[in-house]
């Protein structure tokens, strides 16, 4: 359903909220430049207002009701009761000329509005006339009173529909002042008095539209994506994401020199291997081969020397190489991805959004956060077992048992890994202050549990929309770049040179097509892009790219404008796969 902008003038300030210019919840405060239409915009909205027509309401209701069911039984009193009617009638007649006044002729696009006028006006000349009514015309006029006292009957069901609204309107400012409330809180009692203004219910279009967003923010769900998608051979990619769903500004130079090397058993090849780290095109396989330690060991400390943390942040790089030889000894080898290459290589795209893209500079980050985005990367798969989440839940895993259900391999890669922090030996974290480690710890849960699928449309949708003038004023925003960082980083194999995508792609196919043999052994349900007997690699390759690595991207590169390149190769590598298939 297409959605019409409406731009409506917001001002909040402290109890006092004005829709253009109209204030919803105080018109004692009016203020005396108001023009005369804008004063009775304020008197109409005005709760008192509604509360003394809801008032009026009732009572004229009891009276029709009682004049309808004991009509001669009150002649006695019909005098009485008639100018009490007339009086009610008065107001109900000065609201509608109230109305008139600030709509005009929009308000009698509504062939309610119309009524209301005509059923009044016939409702002041029974009255009138029966007021007047002489003795010797008494039985006419008393006929004709009888033959349009349904006129009153309508009326009365006409202003309790208008009573029900006040009630609906009311239900909304208790659900927004209770004594806890949010931001979304506040927005939808705003909305709620939007939608019950006249002049949007006469608008039916726009009413829609804004019900609409008023029960989008009310379900929470203002940040999930739809997708659209007619391309059947997209369909897999389409379920897989939904199947998991389911359930500070630096300016420093970066030297590159030998002296900053953690692992003295780098000679000169490998540290000009290491030079080109900061390109996207640094192959993680060429290193992995001609070193003797693991990769992720390497890089891992070494980009923490090119920034100088051991240093500022006071770890002892002795202390700090023991804790990464742990974590990359705890990743798989013999899982064909989800190894301590596959680490490595998200350590390395992240130190290239760093410093290429000048993350650091744009997103404002301290040197906590620099090494946090770093540790994150390091250990975001720790110990990860070749199978994803959803199988570990389908399999009754024990890691699924223990956490519920809920990113099972993301809390148990923080958790053991936090574990290896504390161990004799390991202690990174033994220099900093309680505070320093709080937060940082913070930090670093949030960026791993960034990288579970199952939150990739809700986190692009939130980052698009707190960075959509790629602005980033605020820890928040700068909480948000970090985790979608790490999030581009574990899926950006994709956008690497083709020769390296390739790999990747055979290496995570491989990986789960094992998982798709695993689950036809235990007659589970075989995940999706795992069954090897019918999935076509290059088309889901290229489906994946146009449903989650191209979107994503995008979002970054409302911030990095840099990433400009990644989406070239991006869309490279896409024509590479659709000559492949």
């Amino acid at each position: 359903m297409s959605r019409r902008k409406a731009i409506i003038s917001m001002t909040n300030s402290n109890d006092q909220t004005t829709i253009n210019g109209l204030d919803l919840h105080r018109s004692h405060h009016v203020n005396l430049k108001l023009s005369l239409n804008q004063f009775v915009s304020i008197l109409i909205a005005n709760k008192y207002s509604e509360f003394a027509i809801a008032c009026l309401v009732i009572i004229y209701s009891c009276i029709a009701i009682i004049r309808i069911a004991f009509d001669t039984e009150l002649l006695s009193v019909s005098t009485e009761l008639n100018i009490t009617e007339l009086i009610i009638l008065s107001f109900f007649a000065l609201e509608a000329s109230m109305k008139i006044f600030v709509l005009k002729r929009l308000y009698f696009k509504s062939w309610i509005n119309s009524c209301d006028i005509i059923i009044i006006g016939v409702c002041f000349i029974v009255i009138i006339f029966d007021l007047s009514a002489s003795s010797v015309r008494s039985n006419a006029v008393f006929k004709l009173a009888k033959i349009f006292r349904i006129f009153r009957l309508l009326l009365m069901l006409r202003k309790a529909s208008e009573m029900k609204l006040y009630k609906d309107n009311n239900k909304i400012k208790t659900y927004s002042v209770v004594s806890v409330c949010s931001p979304s809180d506040n927005v939808l009692a705003i909305l709620g008095k939007v939608i019950n203004f006249e002049w949007v219910s006469l608008n039916e279009p726009l009413r829609e539209e804004l019900v609409w967003c008023y029960d989008i923010i009310k379900s929470r769900k203002l940040y999930e994506v739809n997708i659209i998608s007619d391309a059947v051979e997209n369909n897999d990619i389409v379920k897989m994401g939904l199947e998991e769903s389911e359930i500070v500004e630096q300016n420093e130079s970066f030297s590159i020199n030998a002296t900053n090397l953690p692992l003295q058993s780098l000679d000169s090849s490998h540290v000009s291997l290491l030079s080109k780290s900061t390109d996207w095109d640094f192959d993680i396989f060429k290193l992995e081969t001609e070193i003797v330690t693991s990769s992720l060991e390497v890089v891992t400390s070494f980009f923490l020397s090119t920034f100088n943390l051991f240093s500022i942040l006071d770890i002892k790089q002795a202390t700090f190489n023991s804790f990464i030889h742990e974590i990359s000894s705890g990743y798989i080898k013999e899982n064909p991805y989800h190894n301590s290459t596959h680490a490595a290589d998200v350590v390395q795209a992240f130190y290239y959004f760093l410093t290429t893209c000048d993350a650091r500079k744009i997103c404002s980050l301290t040197e906590i956060d620099t090494f946090v985005c770093i540790l994150s990367a390091a250990i975001h798969d720790f110990q990860h077992p070749g199978f994803n989440n959803l199988f570990l839940i389908n399999s009754n895993d024990l890691l699924a048992i223990r956490y519920n259900d809920k990113s099972v391999l993301e809390n148990h890669h923080l958790a053991a890994s936090f574990n290896i922090a504390h161990e004799d030996g390991n202690k990174i974290f033994e220099n900093w202050t309680k505070e320093m480690y709080k937060k940082a710890r913070i930090k670093i849960i949030s960026l791993v549990l960034a990288t579970d699928f199952s939150r990739h449309f809700g986190d692009i949708g939130k980052f698009q929309s707190k960075l959509s003038d790629g602005i980033v004023e605020d820890e928040e925003g700068r909480i948000l770049c970090m985790e979608m960082l790490m999030h581009t980083c574990d899926v950006s194999n994709p956008s690497r040179p083709w020769d390296i995508c390739k790999i990747w792609a055979d290496k995570v196919m491989t990986e789960f097509f094992i998982q798709g043999d695993k689950e036809r052994e235990l007659s589970l349900p075989i995940s999706h892009l795992c069954d090897r007997y019918t999935v076509n690699i290059p088309k889901s390759q290229i489906g994946f790219m146009d449903l989650f690595i191209e979107p994503t991207f995008n979002a970054l590169l409302l911030v990095l404008p840099k990433t400009e390149k990644n989406l070239e190769t991006l869309r490279n590598n896409k024509k590479m796969w659709s000559e492949s298939k």
